[in-house]
Formats: C-alpha cells, sequence, structure tokens
C-alpha cells in the first residue's frame, strides 16, 4: 500500500506509513515515460479549470520574473498533491496531503499554494499559485493508518477565485446490491475518469534505505478510464466510503503526485478523491507502487460535512 503524496517533506512520512500499513493493513487488492503519458494514460483532452495543483511555495521567489528563471525540475518538484476547486475559497483534497501540517492547520505563513485554472505544471509555477491559508481534517481522519476513513479535507485559499468555474460533486449513491455476509455495497456501472499531473512511471521504494527511483511527474494534465471494482476489492469489501478502481487499459495507474486528484462519473461529477494504491515487493527489500488498481474517498459520504464547514451549498448532480 502506498499514498500518492508526493511532497519533499513527505516522502520518509509517506514510506513510513506505508511501511506501518504492511504491517497493519489486513486486506489488500492485488494490482493487476514521458510527459504526455498519471503512469500510462494520455494529456487530458479538455480543460478541467477546477482540478487543482498543490505545491510547495517555501523558497519559491516572489516575483515572476525571478520564477521564469528557474529550472523545469524545479518547478516541476513543487507540486506534491492535486485537488478539486469546489467553492471560490475552498479546495477539496486528501487528508494525507497535509500531514507535515497536522499539528497547526491555521497558516499565518502559507507554506504550499493552489495553482488552479491550468493544466500545465511549468505555467502554474510561473503564474504562481495562490497561498493556502487554512485547512479542515475530520476529527476522524487517523494520520498513522495509511487506510484511515476519513481522507478528505478543505483548502481555504487566500484570495477568492471568482471567474473560476467549479467542479460540481456526484451526490448519486452507487446502485445497492447485497453480497458477502449480508453487506450491502455499491458499485457505479459505466467508465470513470481519473485525473492528475502525478508520476508518468512506476516508483520502486528501496525499504531500508527510504530511497525511491523513478520519480517523474508530469508536466501536463493527464486522464485515465477506470472501471469500479468495488465488490470484487478486499480493501473496499467492509468500506463503503471508499470506491476501488482497476485501469481499463493495462498499464495505466495513478501515482506518486495524483493524492487529492478527482475520479470523474460518465457526467464528469467528482465521486471520488484520490487516497491510496497498493503495490508489490519485488524481492531485496524492494517495493513496487503504481502499476494499477487504487483507492479513492467516496465524496457522495462528505456532501453534507463539506457543505457544513464552509457554510456554503455546493454543486452537486
Amino acid at each position: 500500500m502506498y499514498y500518492l503524496c508526493r511532497h519533499p517533506f513527505m516522502n520518509s512520512i509517506c514510506l513510513l506509513l506505508f511501511l506501518i500499513c504492511l504491517l497493519s493493513v489486513a486486506h489488500s487488492f492485488r494490482l493487476s515515460g514521458d510527459e504526455e503519458k498519471i503512469v500510462g494514460g494520455k494529456e487530458a483532452k479538455k480543460a478541467y479549470p477546477w482540478e487543482v495543483s498543490l505545491g510547495n511555495l517555501m523558497n519559491v521567489p516572489s516575483s515572476r520574473s525571478r520564477r521564469e528563471q528557474q529550472s523545469k525540475d524545479i518547478k516541476l518538484d513543487a507540486h506534491f498533491c492535486d485537488g478539486v476547486l469546489i467553492h471560490e475559497q475552498f479546495v477539496l483534497t486528501a487528508a494525507h496531503c497535509l500531514i507535515p501540517y497536522m499539528d497547526d492547520k491555521q497558516f499565518d505563513t502559507p507554506a504550499f499554494g493552489a495553482g488552479v485554472g491550468g493544466r500545465n505544471l511549468i505555467e502554474m509555477y510561473d503564474d504562481g499559485r495562490i497561498p493556502i491559508i487554512r485547512a479542515i481534517i475530520p476529527s476522524g481522519y487517523d494520520a498513522s493508518d495509511g487506510a484511515s476513513p476519513y481522507d478528505i479535507a478543505l483548502l481555504q485559499l487566500e484570495s477568492s477565485m471568482d471567474s473560476t468555474p467549479l467542479a460540481c460533486l456526484s451526490k448519486r449513491r452507487r446502485r445497492r446490491r447485497r453480497w458477502h455476509h449480508h453487506h450491502h455495497h455499491h458499485q457505479y456501472s459505466g467508465p470513470l475518469k481519473a485525473i492528475g499531473w502525478g508520476n508518468t512511471q512506476p516508483v520502486v521504494v528501496n525499504l531500508y534505505t527510504n530511497e525511491m527511483t523513478g520519480l517523474a511527474p508530469s508536466k501536463t494534465l493527464k486522464e485515465a478510464w477506470m472501471t469500479d471494482v468495488s465488490r470484487a476489492a478486499p480493501s473496499c469489501a467492509t468500506r463503503p466510503d471508499l470506491v476501488c478502481v482497476s485501469p481499463v487499459t493495462q498499464g495505466d495507474a495513478i501515482c506518486l503526485g495524483d493524492s487529492g486528484g478527482a475520479l470523474l462519473s460518465s457526467s464528469e461529477t467528482v465521486v471520488g478523491i484520490a487516497s491510496f494504491g497498493m503495490g508489490r515487493n519485488l524481492g531485496s527489500n524492494k517495493y513496487a507502487t503504481c502499476e494499477g488498481d487504487a483507492v479513492y474517498t467516496h465524496v457522495p459520504d462528505y456532501i453534507a460535512w463539506i457543505e457544513s464547514e464552509i457554510n456554503s451549498t455546493l454543486c452537486t448532480r
């Protein structure tokens, strides 16, 4: 199991949590580039102006001219998670993206910001990200548990995005079916679409040295088609608050840097927020990630909580 985060301060934290997950989570489901190719997938054909890139602001120059002079690698490496603009001043993302900030959720000196309205990470860096001034995380979220419920969070922007289109959240529950041990579970029919700026190739983790190889964030926003496999996936067996997905095309996958990104229904409403994925042992204390199936937080379960926290009615359908 691995988080899909890519925060420069989070690599060791994510790996630690990843190791905890290996020891503590009994159920998992088996995992069945280049800049244009999420792992595999393809460049997003259309604009998703509400899909947000969360990136570091620490050591980022305040002037555009100085930002433009920095290297491509610096600009790409600033990105660590995705998010979804759901309100003029609020972004929806995964709670685990905020692990470094759990102790103080009111940011007088914002350490990270949101790139809004674009598809290119380099252009977002040059344009400047909007500082995040506050984070709201459900009280039930457990940062020490890589599969914790409530892996969802709200981020308040320093300035309002009045002219940027907002995402619509799905309020429709998946169709109920009775299955193993009389549990009721939901599953979406039809293809789902994952979008994000995450790593373009699988990542290999050395469990002894904490080293990660293959880190290569995408410059452009990508998409990949997914199928809901929640009924067959052990990670979702007793967790209707999750959506387990498998790629339609072999070789596609979401990866590090895709955390907090949207999973879209056929009507392009947001049904999930990227949470975690599964990997496989390679031997010699190495672990491969980003090779197929992944798990999303089921957004319809949290609409009431979101609207209560921001004191506003969202676009839902």
